[in-house]
């Protein structure tokens, strides 16, 4: 296998010094020549350039850019820009792969077509490492996503070729909370989709992140119910009425969401 770059991680951050250096360590112990790391900084303030700044210079595959932004979003689309591979992939500064994805799917994407969309399972994490389940999506389909089947609740268990983008458009700078679902509606009516039944992220739903708040107020399945409003348009008229007369919210989200309530 050649060690040329074939995937560019994208990490956006802003002030994130409280994980980012976990974030670097984990994708440097992949171990996989063919991975760029590329850190995109809002201008944080509280020392994450610096420390990225330190970790580089002993890892040569870690990029970073620091400059202002509007949005996570934003960052999420300057990342797609910059990256020089055809495949990539996000990873929050708080989320994780597990041990042999980077090269896992390094192997699998010779044997894709592009635009291919390659996705996995996720482990679930709260606080002090509380198991909150496993993320196991149903077959990634604009149908099946109106019926709000699971689908892939983070982007750390996933990833495409970057030309996806030219079919299906940047994410959304105004969304600031369901960005990553709003893509993979557009995603999946272009993608050549592919699903491996192996666990390759771990999101961490821990208290101070966006996404906890998100769920414990119930705004993230409000969104989703919006967005599924608006692209059930696209489906067929038989399958536009199935879908409406199945539509549920995702379940494993949901019973995070009441977990959190309870504390």
């Amino acid at each position: 296998m050649s060690d040329a770059p074939l995937i560019t991680v994208i990490t956006p951050v802003l002030n994130c010094a409280r994980f980012i250096t976990g974030c670097l360590e984990n994708v440097a112990a992949q171990d996989c020549p063919q991975a760029i790391h590329l850190i995109v900084d809002g201008l944080s303030t509280d020392g994450t350039p610096e420390l990225v700044r330190e970790f580089a210079q002993k890892h040569p595959r870690v990029e970073l850019i620091s400059e202002k932004d509007s949005g996570q979003s934003d960052a999420m689309n300057h990342g797609i820009r910059e990256a020089r591979t055809p495949l990539i992939g996000f990873l929050n500064a708080d989320d994780y792969y597990a041990p042999g994805t980077l090269n896992r799917v390094c192997k699998l994407a010779h044997d894709l077509p592009e635009p291919a969309f390659l996705y996995g399972n996720l482990h679930v994490w709260g606080d002090n490492d509380r198991d909150l389940g496993l993320n196991k999506p149903a077959p990634l389909s604009l149908y099946n996503l109106c019926r709000g089947k699971p689908f892939p609740l983070n982007p750390a268990s996933y990833f495409y070729h970057k030309s996806l983008h030219e079919l299906a458009g940047p994410y959304d700078i105004k969304d600031h909370m369901t960005m990553d679902l709003d893509f993979l509606f557009r995603a999946s009516q272009h993608a050549r989709i592919r699903y491996v039944d192996e666990c390759w992220g771990n999101f961490r739903l821990i208290e101070g992140t966006k996404t906890q708040a998100e769920l414990a107020t119930g705004a993230t399945f409000e969104r989703q119910r919006v967005l599924i409003n608006h692209y059930i348009r696209k489906l067929p008229l038989p399958l536009r009425i199935a879908a409406r007369t199945a539509n549920t919210v995702e379940p494993l989200a949901k019973k995070i969401s009441r977990r959190l309530k309870r504390g």
